[in-house]
Order: C-alpha cells, then structure tokens, then sequence
C-alpha cells in the first residue's frame, strides 16, 4: 500500500510506513491448501492461471482471487465459477498488500501463492504440500519458473554481500547444479507456505506494494527458524513482466526503495557493517547504470523515500525477534560479476528479484 505523503524532491510518492506486525500463531487450521491469486486487469492472464489450478491433482480446498481494483472484467471472469472465492478491494494496493489482506482468511494448513501470469503443472500443489508435511522444519517449498521461451526464469533468489538479489538460474537453457551453502529465498511465482510458518514470520508487508515482497518474507522466515526447499520436479510457466509492464517508472522507484527497506529491517547490525562498503560501490554502479538507461530519477526517488522512512524500518525492525540471522558466509560474494553480467553494460539485462 503506497502512502501519498508530501511528495518528495523527485515528484514521488510512497514514503515507507511500518505495519508489520506479530501475527497469532493459528491453532484451529483445517487440512488443506488455500491458493492465493492476486490479480490486477489481467483477465486473460487469470483466466489461464484458474485453468490450472482447477485442474491440479490435489484439489486446493479454497481458491482466493484478490481484485486489486480491477476494470477489464475480472469480475464477471470470477463470477462464473462457484469454486472461486474473491476479495474484492477499493483499489490497488499491490501484490505484498493484497496479500497483506488476504491471509487472515486462511484458514487451511498450507497457503499457496499464485502470480496472475503462472501456470503450474498439474503435480503443483500434490508435490510441494507433501514435502511441508513429510518436513516439520520447511515452512516453505517452491516449484522451478520456466519462461516462455523454455529457459529458466528462477530457481530462487539469491542474496549478495552487496545487498541485492538476483534470480538463481536465470535465463539457462537447461538445468545445472548451483553453488551450495549460498541463502536462497523463495520467490514469489508459485511457493507453497505452511500457514503457522507465514503467521510466525509476520505475513507480507503490504507497504512494500510490490518489489522485494518475496525476498522480505523469505529472510524473515529464515530469521524464525524455518527452512526452504526447491523441487525441480515441479515446474510453471511465469510470463514473467506480463502482470505488471504497465508501470515501469513505479517498479524502478519501487525496487530501489524496497531494496534498502528489506535491507536495513531484516539483517543483523554485524551484517550491516559487513555489507556497508560492497553496498556503496554497488549504488554507485547501479546510479551510472540508471543513468544510462533514463531511470535515474526513479532510482533517486527511491533511495530518497527509503532515507526518509528510517524512523518507519527502525519500529518494524523492533518487531522482529530473530532465531538465527543470515549469516555472511551464505551470500554471495562474487556480486560485481553478476551485476555487470545483469546490467545494461553487461550486454543481457536480466531482472534482479523482484
């Protein structure tokens, strides 16, 4: 949910508020799986995503579409069926918030999350469920994201001592062992979470909006003891970009700001120091690369909000109460390879995570 403050020096909005909070642990869950749809006027896309999920070996118990506000007739699609339950909102308050507003209606042991623009295999669900129960200590499990064109789009995001993250695997043509002992967070495609996992982490932050939501939940339940495992058995098909193209000037602003808020809320004072001069020279390549590509004043804009919305990460970082951190030995330190590699001046511009 982006606040609309004073706008800031660069003519935009969206100064970080704090809303995360401890969220009971749930005793009286029934068994099953609940699949959680956000969706913003993307009809067609929807409508191929229910398709699968309705075709899914292990039926989902409830299936939530969340309308952010939608105007392209998302309602009449959901209308149609009696298996689709719908959260409709007054207006877009994008991926993190609708999923923000969504999960106090779970009622179910495990909560699947579903991008708009996925289409899982029809072991989705059957697989990742049934490694959350055979494995107490997973609280999540997550299926391999193939693009269009049959490369891989993510098997994770992978986190640097620079403080970014990039996608696990990204565009290769065929599947390779990736380096081991590095901290790998979930991404947001299509994981399957245990629900009291979710609840003990303090759900989704609804202000992040969108942009660094999945890479926030997924240290922060690794900061409450839980772990993560990646089934390269299950895949889905992620359009990825489809769902959310319109809006580049925002996600730029957006990412640039989250970057810096997931940061500063989520690891350790020790790590922070660490990561302190790596970070700097990363901001200052990622400014000449910003530069180059016209998205300066989004960047400014976000690092400016992130920098006024100190007081904000201090009172949600005070919430949180750590188990265990992320520790340095599991980021990667090969940053300045994969950035330019990643950058506009390393000639494939693939996304960082998003």
């Amino acid at each position: 949910m982006v606040d609309t403050p004073v706008k800031s020096l660069f003519g935009w909005e969206g100064r970080y508020r704090s809303v995360l909070q401890a969220i009971p642990a749930r005793s009286r869950l029934r068994e099953g799986v609940t699949v959680i749809i956000p969706s913003w006027n993307a009809v067609e896309l929807l409508a191929a995503c229910l398709r699968c999920v309705e075709a899914q070996d292990l039926s989902p118990t409830r299936i939530l579409v969340v309308d952010n506000a939608s105007t392209d007739g998302t309602r009449e699609l959901v209308s149609r069926s009696r298996k689709v339950e719908v959260v409709r909102l007054p207006r877009n308050v994008g991926y993190s918030g609708a999923l923000s507003l969504a999960f106090p209606l779970v009622d179910t042991s495990f909560v699947a999350i579903l991008n708009n623009d996925a289409r899982p295999d029809r072991e989705w669900l059957l697989r990742l469920v049934g490694h959350l129960r055979e494995y107490p200590h997973l609280g999540c499990a997550y299926p391999l994201a193939i693009r269009t064109d049959g490369t891989i789009d993510t098997a994770g995001d992978v986190l640097t001592i620079a403080g970014f993250a990039y996608k696990r695997l990204h565009r290769r043509g065929r599947l390779v062992r990736p380096r081991d002992g590095l901290f790998v967070s979930p991404p947001g495609v299509a994981p399957v979470y245990r629900t009291v996992a979710v609840a003990s982490a303090g759900g989704w932050d609804g202000m992040l909006h969108s942009q660094w939501d999945d890479v926030d939940l997924g240290i922060r339940l690794w900061n409450a003891g839980w772990d993560a495992v990646l089934d390269t058995k299950v895949r889905v098909v992620h359009e990825q970009g489809s769902s959310s193209s319109r809006r580049a000037r925002s996600r730029e602003f957006l990412a640039a700001r989250n970057e810096a808020v997931v940061l500063l809320k989520t690891m350790s004072p020790f790590l922070l120091v660490l990561m302190a001069p790596h970070h700097a020279l990363f901001l200052i390549l990622s400014f000449c690369s910003h530069l180059f590509r016209g998205t300066a004043p989004a960047f400014l804009a976000g690092k400016a909000a992130a920098l006024a919305s100190l007081g904000a990460i201090a009172e949600s970082r005070g919430r949180l109460h750590p188990v265990r951190w992320v520790h340095i030995r599991s980021l990667d330190w090969r940053w300045l390879s994969v950035w330019y590699g990643l950058s506009r001046f390393g000639g494939r511009r693939a996304p960082t995570a998003s």
